[in-house]
């Protein structure tokens, strides 16, 4: 496959597909994004504000191309360095700090993520510039057709363009309602992305960890 094309190739796959160019498109961008989400494509970091007396802040908002957070590069906290926040979830705080929804206000030394917000423990009393330094896996490129060519234009990812187009070859099958049909391309959606990760892992000079990160130290 050409780098780019993802929407050529998909119509000579499935050249029976009642897809639209619209739906085509975002068939390809969910597939680019759910490679990244599992193979852990691009890491990144960024900062965000603190709010006195606010505890919790919208990833989203905060990075438009935020995709999941990167749990080993972690959250920090800045209070003359930068600290790591340990990563919780709301369940560990309820069976371990009894309270902590009426805690006074302080330096946090916690963090959980759900849904698009990450939330402090404790909810920090004072305002503070690039307070937080966050590293999460970013989305890819946008798709918009042909010619967009997928992960960032990253020619060591171009065998990667063959799994968005077994990623939208399941999704039309299961558009039509051909169960049978739609479960065979899952499966060879998956099993695409493992034989991948195993390359990946390759490459990076890692082994036997299905979907583990991959260029940790890349931006």
């Amino acid at each position: 496959m050409n780098r780019g094309q993802i929407r050529t190739e998909f119509s000579q796959r499935a050249p029976d597909s009642p897809a639209t160019t619209t739906q085509m498109d975002l068939w390809s961008q969910r597939g680019a994004n759910h490679i990244a989400r599992l193979l852990k494509l691009f890491p990144t970091s960024g900062n965000i504000n603190i709010l006195a007396s606010t505890g919790s802040y919208d990833l989203i908002s905060s990075f438009s191309l935020f995709l999941k957070l990167n749990l080993t590069g972690g959250v920090f906290y800045y209070d003359g360095d930068y600290e790591p926040l340990k990563i919780v979830n709301r369940a560990w705080l309820d069976q371990n700090a009894t309270g902590w929804k009426n805690a006074d206000e302080d330096e946090p030394v916690m963090c959980f993520k759900e849904g698009n917000y990450l939330y402090l423990y404790p909810t920090p009393a004072t305002a503070k510039t690039n307070g937080l330094q966050v590293y999460y896996f970013s989305k890819p490129t946008q798709m918009t057709g042909d010619s967009s060519d997928p992960f960032n234009g990253r020619g060591d990812l171009d065998d990667l363009h063959e799994a968005i187009v077994l990623y939208m070859v399941w999704k039309t099958k299961q558009s039509v309602g051909v169960s049978d049909q739609a479960e065979v391309a899952k499966n060879e959606f998956y099993g695409f992305l493992r034989e991948s990760d195993l390359w990946i892992a390759e490459d990076e000079g890692v082994v036997n960890e299905i979907f583990r990160p991959y260029h940790l130290n890349r931006s």
